[in-house]
């Protein structure tokens, strides 16, 4: 497991990973978040003001008896769809990241009375978002930090954007409608609306290299306006990349696997012509 860049991060993940494994002792989370173990303990005395953490009489760290870390309930049904969303994600993302890892953790423990097994993959699928096989990106884990706090408030936001030939970067005032996966790209995209253009834009995350509060209220257009726009996007995005994918050539690996995802048969043409 990679070393959190962050000790809210690391907090995050000794939450998880000690009601995953009740009774796991300090020097193991050392090892596994790969900090000194004085370190886990200073940790262990911020989280339990928040949580009734305790020691058993192995020295190891366990919630109470029937405590839990939320109180959401769902049906064997509703946990399907939890999984299948968390799913999603893990497929999605080939990034470090200790918040939808900790995300899953406690929603894989919320459905764990209906449904132990599922509960267990989930976990194991937030360990592998944490583990040492995901890309490390510090700037992303900043970019998406700046991205969710202006869009929770509403504000506009000043992005530092690499263009598709990766040569220069671009400003963008925006304001943010939407966080979305993409699975072609093994990343987020967020929608955004340049008010003064009246534009509608597309940034993948992975190429935003700081995101800037203007401190601007930002009003989200009408939902079927957002809707409207949302699938234009993708339409557009499509066909964009499938126009530019010659020219741009085979190292533009994701541009020929979204172009591939969004515009089909006409996009398998062009790849087979560079196979």
């Amino acid at each position: 497991m990679k070393v959190s860049s962050t000790k809210a991060e690391r907090l995050l993940q000794i939450e998880g990973i000690v009601a995953d494994h009740p009774g796991i002792h300090r020097s193991e989370l050392a090892r596994r978040l790969g900090v000194h173990k004085s370190t886990i303990g200073r940790d262990i005395d911020d989280l339990s003001v928040l949580y009734p953490l305790v020691e058993d009489e192995n020295g190891g760290l366990l919630f109470p008896e029937g405590y839990s870390l939320d109180s959401i309930t769902f049906s064997s049904y509703e946990a399907v769809y939890v999984y299948l969303a968390c799913k999603l994600i893990t497929d999605t993302l080939d990034r470090h990241s200790p918040y939808a890892a900790s995300a899953i953790r406690k929603l894989g423990a919320a459905i764990e009375k209906v449904s132990p097994s599922l509960s267990d993959v989930m976990t194991t699928d937030a360990d592998k978002l944490d583990g040492s096989r995901q890309i490390i990106d510090e700037t992303f884990i900043s970019v998406i930090e700046g991205l969710t706090e202006n869009w929770i408030k509403h504000t506009n936001v000043r992005l530092e954007y690499n263009s598709p030939n990766h040569k220069e970067l671009r400003i963008y005032e925006v304001g943010i409608i939407r966080i979305l996966p993409n699975r072609p790209g093994g990343t987020f995209v967020v929608l955004t609306f340049q008010e003064k253009e009246k534009k509608l834009r597309l940034f993948r995350i992975d190429r935003i290299k700081s995101v800037t509060s203007l401190e601007h209220k930002f009003e989200v257009p009408d939902n079927p306006e957002v809707e409207r726009k949302l699938s234009e996007a993708w339409s557009i995005c499509g066909r964009g990349l499938l126009g530019k994918l010659e020219r741009w050539g085979k190292s533009m690996e994701f541009n020929k696997c979204v172009a591939v995802g969004a515009t089909g048969v006409g996009a398998m043409k062009i790849v087979e012509k560079w196979n």
